[in-house]
């Protein structure tokens, strides 16, 4: 698990994805593929709840406008939150994707390599 190729392509295909009309929707059911991601159920007020897609150590969601609103997640504390900008999106969740496949192993590498590549076909 030294090399991650598709590191590099998610972090590529991420942006560009982001960037097509109903973009933030494709890359985060993408993401829910993944083998061991999970939905958290975060309640906002009286009656509301938001559900946030768990991915490594962070958790995001759509925020309606195109962009992602993202958790950076340590020991089940949120550290950091809001709405990242389209060019830095695609580093994160590589990042992210980095953290699970160390966390999971190889079994979640193959599913995440293929996450990528298919939101690069989107691209072409």
């Amino acid at each position: 698990m030294a090399d991650q190729p598709w590191s590099d392509t998610l972090a590529a295909a991420v942006p560009a994805v982001l960037a097509q009309p109903g973009g933030d929707q494709i890359v985060v059911e993408s993401l829910a593929r993944i083998p061991q991601t999970r939905w958290i159920e975060l309640k906002t007020g009286w009656f509301s709840r938001v559900s946030l897609l768990e991915l490594g150590d962070r958790r995001l969601r759509t925020n309606g406008d195109g962009r992602l609103f993202m958790q950076h997640v340590v020991g089940d504390v949120a550290v950091s939150s809001g709405v990242v900008a389209p060019g830095e999106t695609g580093r994160l969740i590589a990042s992210a994707a980095r953290a699970h496949a160390l966390h999971f192993g190889p079994a979640v590498e193959s599913e995440i390599a293929a996450v990528a590549e298919g939101l690069a076909a989107l691209t072409r």
